[in-house]
C-alpha cells in the first residue's frame, strides 16, 4: 500500500521576529542617508540659515537736484545676525549725469561704481561716504539722479541687499508740472460743461413755465369774452301797451 502524501506544518507568523530584522536596517537608515544629504546639498531652510542676515541705507539728505551741485552720500550696512561678517563686497553706482568726486574708507573705483570690501561685527554697523557732482549741462530727458548701493557675500556673486537713492532733476520738476496741468484742464472743462448745461436746463424749465402762464392767460380771456359781450348789450325798450277801443 502507498501511504498518502503528509501535509506540510504551517509556519506561523511571529510578529516580534520581523521587527527585530527590521530594527538593523533603521539604525542603519541615517549612516546611508547622510552623505546622501550633502551630496544633494542643504535644504533650503539650511541655505537660509548660512546667509549672512544684513541690512542696507543710503541718504543724501535731498530729494532734488541742481545741475553743477554736489551731494553727500552716507551708506550705512548693518549686521543683523549673532556672528561677525568678513569681506563682504559692497558697492554704489555712479549714475549718469553725475562724477564721483570722493570715496572715504579706501573706495576702489571702478567703472561707474566705487566699491569696498567691509568685516561688520556682529550686531554692528560699518558706515562709508562718497561725494558726488551733478553735470552743469543734464541730458534734457534726465528726469531724475539715481544711486543704487548693494552688499554681496563675494565679488562676482548675487547681491544679497540693495538700497537706492533717487533726486529729482529740473527736468524731471517741468515734467512733473506739465503733468499736473494736463491732468487739471479735463477737470476744469467738465466742471465748465456742467455750469453751461446747469443754466440751459434752467432757461428751458423757464420758458416752459412762461408757455404754460401765457396758454392759461388766452384760454380764460376766451371764455370770458362772450359773458362780458351779453352783458354789455343793451336791451330793447317794451313799448307800453295801448288801450283798446272801449265795448
Amino acid at each position: 500500500m502507498t501511504e498518502a502524501p503528509r501535509a506540510r506544518p504551517r509556519r506561523r507568523f511571529r510578529p516580534g521576529r520581523g521587527r527585530a530584522a527590521a530594527l538593523p536596517l533603521l539604525l542603519a537608515l541615517p549612516l546611508v542617508l547622510g552623505p546622501l544629504g550633502s551630496w544633494l546639498g542643504p535644504t533650503a531652510a539650511e541655505a537660509k540659515a548660512a546667509q549672512p542676515q544684513l541690512s542696507v541705507a543710503m541718504d543724501n539728505g535731498q530729494s532734488s537736484a541742481t545741475p553743477g551741485g554736489r551731494s553727500r552720500y552716507t551708506v550705512t550696512v548693518t549686521n543683523l545676525g549673532t556672528a561677525k561678517l568678513k569681506t563682504l563686497r559692497l558697492s554704489q553706482t555712479v549714475p549718469e549725469g553725475a562724477r564721483l568726486v570722493s570715496a572715504g574708507s579706501s573706495g576702489k573705483v571702478g567703472r561707474g561704481q566705487v566699491s569696498w570690501t567691509l568685516d561688520v561685527p556682529a550686531t554692528g554697523h560699518r558706515t562709508v561716504s562718497t561725494t558726488l557732482e551733478v553735470g552743469s549741462h543734464p541730458a534734457p530727458d534726465l528726469l531724475r539722479l539715481a544711486s543704487v548701493a548693494c552688499v554681496r557675500a563675494t565679488p562676482s556673486g548675487p547681491p544679497l541687499v540693495c538700497a537706492t537713492d533717487s533726486d529729482e532733476l529740473p527736468a524731471g520738476a517741468a515734467a512733473a508740472s506739465a503733468a499736473s496741468a494736463a491732468s487739471a484742464a479735463p477737470a476744469a472743462s467738465s466742471s465748465a460743461s456742467v455750469g453751461v448745461t446747469g443754466w440751459s436746463i434752467a432757461a428751458g424749465v423757464a420758458a416752459l413755465l412762461a408757455a404754460a402762464v401765457a396758454v392759461l392767460v388766452v384760454r380764460r380771456r376766451r371764455r370770458s369774452a362772450p359773458v362780458r359781450s351779453i352783458a354789455a348789450q343793451p336791451q330793447p325798450e317794451q313799448e307800453p301797451a295801448r288801450a283798446g277801443p272801449p265795448q
